[in-house]
């Protein structure tokens, strides 16, 4: 197509910026920029907006190119890139060693690929790791300090990175001109922390509202610290192979978003009428009617325990994961009311779970919630009647808004190829379905 004809275009900007907030897909956002100049210039702040920066052994020269760019820009007297940035994802910072998790596997169950755009260095191809070390070392710090309108840091710490890229940073983040404007930070790491490093010390962060923290990354101390000085949204910790107490203060009500796993909990006390939320792991239920011996329940009643609060306050979720433990507690709490939006309930550890409730889960619970439901995940250890099968194929017809589906098939009934059978498929009559990634798994 001839630019020129795209030069002044026949849409509102306001409609056009509107498309560019819409598209989610990088690759969509791309392709719509190369369409006209107008384009172009429009939607480089959406494309910009966010940077991941991964750069281990085979894979330096884009992560370093990024890094050249953001010093660059930042000594320029108008910014044309680090304006822009307001989401950084750190995924890996070590040039001389490979990653512990292949970086082409994406399933299901993972996000979808971060966003990942291609900052080619203007020096030399860096062929060996010392080489690529020493830019990292040079580059790293100015580089970060750089992003003044970064408010999204989501950081994975691998064992192989170094202590140094971990302190630059914390004490990048640390300095007032981007502490002042994060208002999310997600820290994860893999494995037991080094000892030199040490509990995270949280920095200061006076805006921050969402905190998503996986593994032991972080003291009891600090985690009380972060419940009395920060007002907070979002508030995930996932802890393994050891617990944390939250059984002698009420979580603020500001929190809508919670996760936990590995926690001792006092179930009244997480429980508040603004949750919209929940993630769940493991989570064992603090008896304060003890005295002496403080005693625990199992996780089972720790569970309906929660389960019945959550009716009994008439708390509707939208949004629920958890265990694949399905207890009448849980069935009458999400018959109870209409409106989840994503349901993901998964295989935990040496939890049996048999079929009786299959029935009542899916002729009476999961229509409740047919109007609202964008994804649904059922990942039982032992599936059987949890299976997609024809006893409840109706049942998942009238899921009209379901976008993301990880189910069991039992083929008994159906045909060879389920997602054809037409009348009889999860697809709708009119075959209408848009935009449904189905993982129909593990066939019987």
């Amino acid at each position: 197509m001839n630019d020129k004809a795209f030069a002044s275009p026949s849409l509102p900007v306001e409609l056009i910026v509107e498309i560019g907030r819409q598209t989610l897909r990088l690759a969509d956002k791309k392709s719509l920029r190369l369409t006209c100049s107008f384009l172009g210039i429009e939607f480089k702040p959406h494309v910009l907006s966010t940077v991941t920066l991964d750069i281990y052994l085979g894979n330096t020269d884009c992560g370093l190119g990024l890094l050249e760019t953001l010093v660059e820009d930042s000594k320029s007297e108008q910014s044309t890139v680090c304006k822009y940035i307001r989401t950084l994802y750190v995924d890996s910072l070590s040039p001389s060693t490979e990653p512990l998790v292949s970086k082409s596997d994406v399933t299901l169950k993972n996000k979808e690929p971060k966003p990942r755009i291609n900052f080619w260095s203007r020096s030399k191809s860096v062929s060996d790791s010392e080489t690529a070390e020493k830019r990292l070392r040079l580059l790293l710090e100015p580089a970060l300090k750089a992003l003044h309108n970064l408010d999204t840091l989501r950081w994975h710490w691998e064992l192989q990175d170094s202590e140094w890229a971990y302190h630059t940073i914390l004490a990048s983040i640390s300095t007032s001109a981007l502490s002042k404007n994060i208002k999310e930070f997600g820290f994860r790491h893999d494995g037991s922390f080094s000892t030199a490093i040490g509990a995270l010390t949280l920095p200061n962060l006076p805006q921050l509202r969402k905190l998503s923290l996986d593994g032991n990354t972080i003291s009891q101390v600090t985690f009380n610290d972060v419940l009395s000085n920060y007002e907070l949204e979002t508030l995930h910790i996932f802890r393994h192979g050891s617990y944390f107490s939250l059984t002698d203060r009420c979580l603020p009500t500001s929190i809508a978003d919670l996760g936990l796993d590995g926690w001792y909990i006092d179930v009244p006390r997480i429980i508040h009428n603004n949750l919209t939320s929940l993630y769940l792991g493991d989570i064992i239920e603090y008896d304060n009617s003890a005295s002496d011996d403080a005693y625990y329940f199992t996780r089972e009643d720790a569970f309906n325990s929660l389960w019945d609060s959550l009716r009994l306050e008439h708390v509707q979720l939208r949004n629920l994961a958890a265990p694949f433990r399905i207890t009448d507690a849980l069935l009458d709490y999400i018959t109870s009311y209409s409106g989840l939006e994503s349901l993901s309930l998964i295989s935990y550890r040496d939890w049996y779970v048999d079929g009786d409730n299959a029935s009542r889960f899916y002729k009476r619970a999961l229509p409740m919630h047919r109007s609202t439901l964008t994804k649904l995940e059922l990942t039982p250890e032992h599936e059987d009647e949890w299976c997609f099968g024809t006893e409840n194929v109706e049942v998942f017809s009238l899921m009209k808004r379901l976008r993301y589906l990880s189910v069991g098939i039992h083929t008994r009934g159906l045909d060879p190829d389920p997602l054809e059978l037409p009348g009889h498929s999860i697809y709708h009559k009119d075959g209408n379905f848009p935009n449904l990634v189905a993982s129909l798994s593990n066939p019987h």
